[in-house]
């Protein structure tokens, strides 16, 4: 081999040395350790007006929430919101609302779901897509675990696009205060 054959070979025997480590570092699952989740989102005390609000319970039925613990954790926060809507003549729907099946800027959904990374942030982020302001009691909202529900607070709070992340307010059941 000439000698600038050899360096030829040897050049891009170290570039795809060091591609091949390259490509492990950059692969999620080998850089999974790694990870460093970011703070929690800020919840926000909220006070809706019941005649422009809807709450929505997702997916809470007794045999997919009683497979979850977390699910069962968080029965009595929904509960509790439950019928505080209730007690204020608010609509608990399973579904979009709106005015003629568009929204509104006065219109505010409150979203709580057993599968937290699915039913709540699939149907929070289709509301607000569709001009929704959404918010989103993290206690009455479970997932499979931990790290399931973490993604999807910060998913809707801050990891997810604009236009979610923008008409989205995570809060607490306790810090909903409900206007006239």
């Amino acid at each position: 081999m000439t000698p600038p054959r050899l360096a030829a070979a040897a050049a891009g025997a170290l570039i795809a040395a060091s591609l091949g480590s390259a490509s492990l570092a950059g692969d999620v699952v080998a850089d999974w350790s790694t990870a460093v989740a970011p703070p929690a989102p800020e919840l926000k005390e909220v006070t809706v007006d019941p005649a422009t609000t809807a709450l929505l319970f997702l997916d809470i039925m007794k045999g997919g929430c009683t497979a979850r613990p977390r699910c069962v954790a968080a029965v009595p926060s929904m509960k509790r919101l439950h019928d505080a809507a209730r007690a204020h003549n608010m609509v608990v729907w399973y579904s979009l609302v709106g005015s003629n099946g568009k929204a509104t800027p006065d219109d505010i959904m409150i979203v709580c779901g057993n599968s937290f990374q699915g039913a709540t942030v699939g149907t929070a982020s289709g509301a607000a897509q569709r001009g929704y302001n959404v918010i989103v009691p993290v206690d009455c909202s479970a997932g499979e675990d931990v790290y399931n529900e973490q993604y999807a607070a910060y998913h809707l709070a801050k990891g997810g696009p604009a236009v979610v992340t923008s008409k989205v307010t995570m809060t607490r059941s306790s810090m909903v205060k409900f206007g006239t």
